[in-house]
């Protein structure tokens, strides 16, 4: 049976994600536990009073056609390896999905391997990129207007303006930024934010090292001064930087010589099609055509 957790199951649950995501950790799981996770958010699976499967699901608001909906993500679905194979995985996505039917429009997952989703209704809609854009690519400038000092409603204010443009995106305040910076530190990155000539803000950028590589995980601007800018600060840190960006921003026009991958799955799954169809007003037959807009889409978030 499928119930939400209980206190007691936080610890068991935390185990079970230190084991399953251990390759792509980097100090995540501890911080998602110490800051986000909610027992509401936690869905599991007992044997002998033991978690050995659960899903968390967190809640969201998100814009998408120029409205603004509720929306979730599901950020984790674990099962203990010795009760695998056992329909764990297909049970609570059933329920959860069933509950997800009768409380929002959209839901959201990241997923590392596409296929296990697409039975439950999901599908690709968006994928990020990534850049290796090196020293010789960017033009030399000086450091005026980049700090390491943040202040939330900046943030709050370019990440707007900034996704303006965009559509699917999150909505963001400044408590969100604040834990962005606390999680951001405590796996080991920083945050910096690039003022213009006036000490308005045109950008920001969320930086770490991972196995030895600078990477911009985020990055957000508003004109190519500010994106020159951030990336010139970067690349005095080091001689080459990963920048991981939306597919329709075409940085590779900027930086013909960037060796350029894709990365990530962002699935999506409307769980209320008539619903849907009611509110904007047009029919759709696949998940795709729910989700094209006049603007490209712009995703990224972890929980």
């Amino acid at each position: 049976m499928v119930t939400k957790a209980e206190p007691k199951d936080k610890q068991q649950i935390l185990a079970l994600w230190k084991e399953a995501f251990s390759f792509d950790d980097g100090g995540y799981t501890k911080f998602f536990f110490e800051r986000y996770y909610k027992d509401e958010y936690a869905y599991v699976i007992k044997e002998n009073n033991q978690v050995v499967s659960c899903l968390i699901k967190t809640p969201h608001w998100m814009m998408l056609h120029g409205r603004m909906i509720q929306a979730s993500m599901i950020v984790g679905v674990v099962t203990h390896p010795d009760h695998r194979h056992k329909g764990h995985f297909h049970y609570l996505m059933d329920v959860v999905l069933d509950e997800c039917s009768h409380q929002e429009l959209v839901t959201v997952i990241q997923a590392y391997d596409p296929e296990l989703y697409k039975e439950f209704g999901f599908d690709v809609v968006y994928r990020r990129k990534q850049l290796l854009i090196k020293r010789a690519d960017v033009p030399q400038m000086a450091d005026h207007g980049i700090t390491y000092r943040l202040d939330y409603k900046h943030l709050v204010r370019v990440y707007s303006q900034f996704t303006a443009k965009f559509d699917g995106m999150m909505v963001r305040d400044e408590a969100y930024f604040r834990d962005l910076s606390y999680e951001v530190e405590a796996q080991g990155g920083k945050i910096l934010a690039c003022y213009d000539s006036q000490g308005e803000i045109a950008g920001y950028a969320v930086l770490y090292l991972i196995d030895g590589v600078l990477t911009l995980q985020e990055i957000v601007y508003l004109d190519s001064r500010s994106l020159m800018k951030i990336l010139n600060h970067c690349l005095q840190l080091r001689f080459e930087v990963v920048v991981e960006v939306s597919e329709a921003e075409q940085l590779e026009k900027l930086f013909t010589k960037a060796e350029v991958k894709h990365k990530g799955n962002l699935m999506v799954r409307v769980n209320q099609k008539d619903l849907f169809q009611r509110l904007y007003g047009f029919k759709h037959q696949t998940v795709q055509q729910a989700m094209e807009t006049d603007k490209p889409l712009w995703y990224n978030e972890t929980h």
